[in-house]
């Protein structure tokens, strides 16, 4: 109570309506709150304004003070003996919404999921710098894919970034237009590397067909989240008519997709860590 009135007391010339009921509901005296009012700027009340006022409980000498002896006239006092509506103190303003906390950064293997074309990605943590992390990095393609210097598109060693491609071959597991399908499915790997951390990629897969001894060649193109393709999504759509058979051969494509992606990262995994953690200080 006393800091509600040293509050008042202290910004005589900017209280409110509001703050003369606030302290009236919690007690404050009349005669506390008539010092209180006693010295702000004059108050000009409507005749309506004082009789909610009275009928919430502030007192007629309070609201005489305010107004320098203006109000209440016998009016407001006989009108406020009936029923009718008290003064409601306007609500406070809604805080702000919080901005959203960024998304801490997730350590691990994540991916393969969503509607988009397939991507999987590694973010981990191992000593040393970023060159050294980059030259692991770059020697892992090379023990991974034969000759990093065919696979390799990108080596940006300023900027501790490598780009390679590569690719699996595919075969159907049952033999119906298995020839058709039959090829191999290519995909991107990214390395990027900071100091005491790494990201890699793998996405882009994307499969391409060899042709039967026909001469038939289904292709499905660029794989994604979807369960079912739909026909459109092949390069020969009049042959992927038949939705059994497309989804059967799509689910093999992903498949294959994610044995590739996880051998791969974990693989990179293994070869890129060194024991230890890393700083972890950024924005991965």
């Amino acid at each position: 109570m006393f800091t509600l009135l040293a509050t008042l007391a202290l910004a005589q010339s900017t209280y409110s309506l509001d703050d003369i009921v606030l302290a009236t509901r919690r007690g404050l005296s009349p005669g506390a709150l008539a010092s209180i009012a006693e010295g702000g700027a004059p108050w000009t009340l409507s005749h309506e304004e004082v009789v909610t006022l009275l009928r919430t409980g502030v007192s007629a000498e309070v609201i005489s003070v305010m107004t320098e002896g203006r109000e209440p006239t016998a009016e407001t006092l006989a009108a406020a003996k009936q029923p009718g509506p008290s003064y409601q103190p306007k609500p406070p303003a809604p805080a702000p919404a919080p901005a959203p906390a960024p998304e801490a950064p997730q350590n691990g293997l994540t991916g393969g999921t969503g509607s988009g074309p397939l991507e999987w990605q590694l973010i981990g943590e191992a000593p040393g710098s970023a060159d050294e992390l980059y030259s692991r990095a770059r020697r892992w393609f090379s023990t991974s894919f034969v000759n990093a210097d065919a696979v390799l598109d990108l080596e940006d060693a300023a900027g501790h970034h490598l780009i390679g491609k590569g690719s699996e071959r595919f075969s159907q597991s049952f033999l119906m237009s298995s020839g058709a399908t039959s090829g191999a499915v290519r995909y991107v790997v990214s390395v990027d590397t900071k100091d005491g951390r790494y990201r890699a990629r793998v996405g882009s897969f994307e499969h391409r067909a060899y042709g039967s001894s026909a001469g038939f060649a289904v292709h499905f193109g660029l794989l994604n989240g979807r369960s079912d393709p739909g026909k459109d999504q092949c390069a020969t759509p009049a042959y992927c008519v038949s939705e059994e058979w497309r989804v059967r051969v799509w689910g093999e494509l992903r498949t294959l997709a994610d044995r590739v992606a996880h051998s791969l990262l974990r693989s990179l995994e293994t070869a890129i860590a060194a024991g230890g953690e890393g700083s972890g200080n950024d924005d991965w």
